[in-house]
């Protein structure tokens, strides 16, 4: 069997990794991309954390959380850093679901914070009713670095020919001109997914279902695959869109908690230092060219307002990084299904960082499920 990914970001090397972690042997390659643009891996921020508002996205967190807790080769890989979290929500959320993921597999680490205790925190003018949840074993990690240290354990090839085009079925255009065949091909293509899905030449993204183990969807069944196919017109629900990621590196004076969410601002941020914060807000820049994506001015101005009003204090853009990533709606880094023997293994909406670890497994093994059959 011949498995071909596309994309050597941090999903595609988590991916190529787990492969031959259920299968070893198995002939894996790792194909770049001909891109100039931002590499969203490098440019994350990293925050990781287990809570996360629904129950699912919770379960991926928490466990790829608390595989970092487990070995402590990995987390030196990753050079992850605990530092805590807090998640503010919206008022009337409901969290007693995730909340019970989180303490399954991060016993103790999460407390539930009522809005007189977030503004202890340095917190201010938050909604009445608003909640947060705490998180001590939470914190930080380099996609960048684990996705470096991972590739050097790999025995998988990675080709620097980069693939330009893809399909029909699962079979790749380099570069160079050559024509490659695979068994199965995973676009972990990030932004660059529907660019090559919209070229792949192929059947589109709405292919014939699939069937057995480790699928889930329409025409599918079991936990691990999303189905039937992904749409990348930008329309329509599942489909995939690129939009600007965009944070800055600011000086400031805000409280220190750790790495923070706040979902009634938008804002959110960790410590770089005692003085300097990462800090960001939502950005409106969807259907960017990932080739092209430069720092938007508007959005600083509306974080150093954003700030202002939810913390009481200034702050001074030092300076601003900008990539593009692949959103979807429902979003979530899932395998999914894109015509014979394509398939998605993007959409992580922009916080892939702390779900990748179990994600990757749960994505190898319906893989291997699918391409068996």
């Amino acid at each position: 069997m011949r498995i071909a990914i596309v994309g050597a970001g941090l999903a595609g090397t988590m991916l190529a990794w787990r492969l031959h972690q259920l299968s070893p042997g198995l002939n894996v390659t790792v194909h770049t991309l001909p891109s100039s643009g931002g590499d969203a891996t490098a440019a994350s921020g990293g925050l990781v954390r287990g809570f996360e508002p629904d129950g699912p996205s919770a379960g991926v967190a928490a466990e790829s959380l608390a595989e970092l807790y487990a070995d402590p080769e990995l987390r030196e890989t990753a050079g992850y850093t605990e530092i805590g979290s807090v998640y503010v929500l919206e008022p009337g959320a409901e969290i007693a679901d995730p909340l019970k993921v989180v303490d399954a597999w991060l016993p103790g680490s999460a407390t539930v914070l009522d809005r007189f205790a977030l503004h202890r925190l340095g917190l201010r003018r938050l909604p009445p009713g608003t909640v947060g949840v705490q998180e001590s074993r939470a914190g930080y990690l380099s996609p960048a670095r684990l996705r470096d240290g991972v590739l050097a354990r790999l025995s998988a090839p990675v080709l620097r020919t980069p693939v330009t085009a893809v399909g029909p079925g699962a079979a790749l255009t380099l570069a160079d001109g050559r024509h490659v065949r695979y068994d199965a091909v995973v676009l972990a293509a990030g932004a660059w997914t529907p660019r090559l899905l919209n070229g792949s030449g192929g059947p589109g993204l709405s292919g014939p279902g699939l069937s057995g183990p480790g699928l889930s969807g329409p025409g599918l069944s079991g936990p691990g695959l999303s189905g039937p196919g992904v749409g990348s017109s930008g329309s329509g629900a599942g489909a995939l869109r690129t939009k600007r990621i965009q944070y800055t590196i600011c000086l400031s004076g805000l409280p220190r908690i750790g790495s923070f969410v706040d979902e009634t601002s938008g804002l959110y941020g960790r410590p770089l230092s005692p003085e300097i914060m990462l800090l960001g807000v939502p950005t409106t820049g969807w259907d960017v060219d990932p080739d092209r994506v430069g720092v938007d001015t508007t959005v600083i101005a509306v974080l150093r307002e954003t700030v202002r009003q939810r913390f009481g204090e200034a702050v001074t853009p030092v300076r601003s990084v900008a990539a593009a990533d692949c959103y979807t709606d429902p979003a979530g880094l899932i395998l999914r299904a894109a015509g014979p023997g394509l398939f998605t293994f993007t959409g992580g909406s922009g916080g892939a960082a702390k779900a990748v670890l179990a994600a990757s497994r749960q994505a190898a093994a319906a893989l291997l499920d699918a391409a068996r059959d």
